[in-house]
């Protein structure tokens, strides 16, 4: 059993071990080549991957049967073409749920309270303390959009810190705990909005010239699910116009972002490199999850299976 790993995962010694007691394990360097990948990956049962597998490399792993995504999200494998091909994808779920929803926090409290910019010019020697009046949280609105573990994990930490809350979702029926509301409501009447969504054509720049002119002035959003559910460049018009109030983005279309990207010149927005995920209890916890995909999927009990048509073998 030939058990490849590709790209970013981070698997401790501990799991590796673990892997290791399954089959032969390699571990492959980093490639944004497609002819590099395609030779990775050829001769390997399971893949442990976070690269983007595009449609052309997939039909020619003829070996590969089961890959595991090192991540809940899982749009950028071609899902058609590993089914057709009978390769199950198994995803992460839920390691993250705690660990998003607080980095949520720290950027919705982060943009109230003028952290970024009152650290700077006290670091800088410019005591300058009556240009840094932030604003309470307590009574706002908080406006959340999709409705998943995650998004209920903020809803609660909301609700903790004494905001209203109001979500969009698709399902409504699904979340009688909060007041579900119309999207062109919660983007008029909320102070912060924070972003939940997964990436799809229905989701593609949800968040445009015409949806930020619905937000208030004073208003602020926040992204942590996939860059390209914001149109960077009519952000970038709302944020330099003070159309809304401040943005903090932690994820980006492409990724990593452009050096020259135009948001980076504005002070009214907040950044971090895809990190919301990224804890020392939601990787240990991930990398468990990984093993047990793997191990599930050899005893003849695949579990977290994206695709599960695929289960049936390769569709001719």
């Amino acid at each position: 059993m030939n058990i490849g790993i590709t790209a970013s995962p981070r698997l401790s010694e501990k799991h590796l071990a673990e892997l290791k007691k399954l089959g032969k394990v390699t571990i492959f360097l980093p490639t944004k080549d497609p002819e590099e990948l395609y030779n990775y990956c050829k001769d390997q049962d399971i893949l442990v991957v976070w690269n983007r597998f595009k449609s052309e490399i997939i039909p020619r792993l003829k070996k590969c049967k089961l890959m595991v995504v090192w991540a809940t999200g899982y749009d950028y494998i071609d899902i058609k073409a590993t089914t057709k091909m009978g390769i199950a994808v198994a995803n992460v779920p839920s390691y993250s749920t705690a660990s998003v929803a607080e980095h949520v926090f720290t950027f919705i409290l982060s943009l109230a309270k003028t952290l970024p910019e009152a650290h700077a010019s006290v670091k800088s020697g410019n005591w300058r303390q009556l240009d840094f009046r932030g604003i309470e949280i307590k009574d706002k609105t908080l406006g959340i959009i999709g409705c998943g573990e995650i998004e209920t994990e903020v809803a609660k930490l909301g609700k903790a810190f004494g905001m209203k809350i109001l979500v969009y979702t698709k399902h409504p029926e699904n979340h009688r705990e909060w007041k579900c509301v119309s999207f062109e409501t919660l983007l008029k009447e909320s102070d912060f909005i924070t972003l939940h969504v997964p990436a799809d054509k229905d989701t593609y720049h949800l968040i445009n010239a015409k949806t930020l002119s619905l937000m208030k002035k004073t208003a602020f959003l926040v992204n942590t699910c996939r860059g390209s559910v914001i149109d960077e460049a009519a952000l970038y018009e709302a944020l330099k116009s003070k159309q809304i109030g401040g943005a903090a983005l932690d994820v980006f279309s492409p990724e990593p972002p452009s050096p020259d990207n135009p948001l980076f010149k504005l002070d009214n927005i907040l950044f971090t490199p895809h990190t919301a995920f990224y804890t020392h209890e939601a990787i240990e916890r991930l990398n468990d999850m990984c093993i047990e995909n793997v191990k599930a999927f050899l005893a003849g009990k695949p579990k977290n299976i994206v695709n599960k048509e695929a289960l049936n073998g390769r569709i001719s």
